[in-house]
């Protein structure tokens, strides 16, 4: 990694960031699972060029997505999805948020890519009434989390369909 200070920004991504969307969730879906074929991953970023295609509008569950740039060189994304909960106490209406595909080219890491970008996502979960922030890491993500404010909770399962 070039250890020089450069400078980079964070922005929504829209519909015309399809490509760069789909390239980075399938740069991910690579080093998270690299016993994959490379059929599936074919498949896999058509289908991710389909879904980032489509106009990244406010629906229920939405989707908000960022990319960091530098110049023009895409550098890494970020999502945030919000889905209405049930009511808490105290709370008429409730939404839970998750961030999502958290990525950064392996050349461009510890650099603060990733932190602005989940800042960005914290700032708009928090923007529109978010009442439950979560997101799922890696061991080497976890420090960054836990630096932003997360809690690792030993209480949540993920169901896995047998």
């Amino acid at each position: 990694m070039d250890e020089r200070p450069f400078e980079f920004v964070v922005r929504p991504a829209g519909s015309g960031d399809a490509a760069i969307l789909a390239d980075f969730r399938l740069a991910s879906e690579r080093e998270r699972h690299p016993e994959r074929s490379e059929e599936a991953f074919a498949r896999y970023r058509d289908d991710c060029g389909d879904f980032f295609g489509t106009e990244l509008v406010a629906v229920e569950p939405y989707l908000r997505m960022w990319v960091a740039l530098a110049g023009r060189t895409a550098l890494g994304a970020a999502g945030l999805t919000l889905v209405r909960s049930m009511p808490r106490l105290g709370q008429a209406l409730a939404l839970d948020g998750r961030i999502r595909d958290v990525f950064v080219r392996p050349d461009a890491r510890r650099r603060g890519i990733a932190r602005t970008l989940v800042r960005a996502a914290i700032a708009e979960a928090e923007r529109v009434g978010v009442g439950r922030l979560t997101l799922g890491t890696s061991a080497d993500g976890q420090a960054l989390y836990e630096s932003l404010g997360f809690v690792l909770k030993p209480d949540e399962m993920v169901y896995r369909n047998p």
